[in-house]
């Protein structure tokens, strides 16, 4: 039902009877003055007003009730419906052109609550993503990087220096979706060391973090690299949060804890433990896209 519409029947139902009342007051006052010197017509016609008056005033007031009882009916519904979303344990979305939104039409991922600190996977449909302790993967435990995760430092880089660490991007985890997690990884070490590299090409080709022995077999990586390189260095847009400096290949690894190093499916983001043959130690959030290495947090 429109509430305005209803709302404003009803006020004009209230103007009406004002005037209905009004008209029959005023044939009241009108007896009460005239009735002795009026014949038998005219208090016949003054009655027939009156009734008339009264019929229409009643025929309102049955029209009124029945609006009354309709609006007092769909505002139980909605209580009601409102109370079964709230006690729900969903926050449930709305799905909106291949995409989902909350009911202020925020764009969301969906989870299913638990009822503790973490929270457990909610499969979204053709989507296929997941938030798993408060990590953004598809598939069980591969990084979501649909949208960017959040916004950073800027770096005004030159078109070849944008393909030059797009190269390296791709051959550290080879895939577009893999390069964008390398390519922020790039930016939280290089911000976190900014104050012995003169910049971020600096930091990737003189650190020893990246394998650069392929630089010597450098070609153009492919525009969609380049475009990725853009979107993370020049435009700022991050597809890991801050504090995620870590991934390695498998063969890297000394031991994944809960999880086995080489069963992929047995790494939980947020709760496997990883180290490494260099004395690292980090939280496991996801695998890059396509094949690519393990991320993580240190601990």
């Amino acid at each position: 039902m429109d509430y305005e519409i209803l709302l404003s029947a009803l006020e004009g139902k209230s103007s009406e009877f004002e005037s209905l009342f009004s008209e029959a007051k005023s044939f009241s006052e009108e007896g009460q003055s005239d009735l002795s010197s009026m014949n038998g017509t005219e208090l016949s016609g003054l009655y027939n007003n009156l009734s008339q008056s009264m019929e229409r005033l009643n025929n309102g007031y049955n029209n009124c009730n029945t609006w009354l009882s309709e609006y007092i009916s769909d505002l139980n519904s909605l209580e009601s419906s409102l109370a079964s979303f709230s006690s729900s344990n969903i926050d449930t979305p709305i799905e909106f052109n291949g995409e989902f939104i909350d009911m202020f039409g925020k764009k969301v991922i969906p989870t299913l609550k638990t009822g503790g600190d973490k929270e457990a996977n909610l499969d979204m449909g053709s989507l296929g993503v997941t938030e798993i302790n408060g990590f953004r993967v598809v598939d069980g435990n591969i990084i979501d990087v649909s949208t960017p995760l959040g916004k950073g430092e800027k770096y005004n880089l030159s078109d070849d220096d944008l393909a030059l660490l797009a190269y390296v991007a791709l051959r550290e985890q080879g895939s577009v979706e893999g390069a964008k997690l390398e390519l922020s990884l790039m930016c939280n070490l290089y911000e976190r060391n900014k104050n012995n590299y003169s910049s971020v090409k600096d930091y990737v080709l003189n650190s020893g973090w990246f394998a650069n022995r392929s630089l010597s077999q450098y070609s153009y990586p492919g525009d969609e690299y380049v475009s990725a390189a853009k979107d993370v260095l020049n435009d700022g847009n991050r597809y890991l949060a801050s504090n995620v400096v870590e991934h390695d290949c498998l063969s890297d690894l000394t031991s994944v804890s809960p999880g086995s190093i080489y069963d992929k499916s047995s790494y939980i983001p947020g709760e496997t433990v990883i180290h490494n043959r260099y004395g690292a130690t980090y939280v496991f959030i996801g695998f890059a896209p396509n094949g690519g290495d393990p991320f993580g947090y240190v601990v």
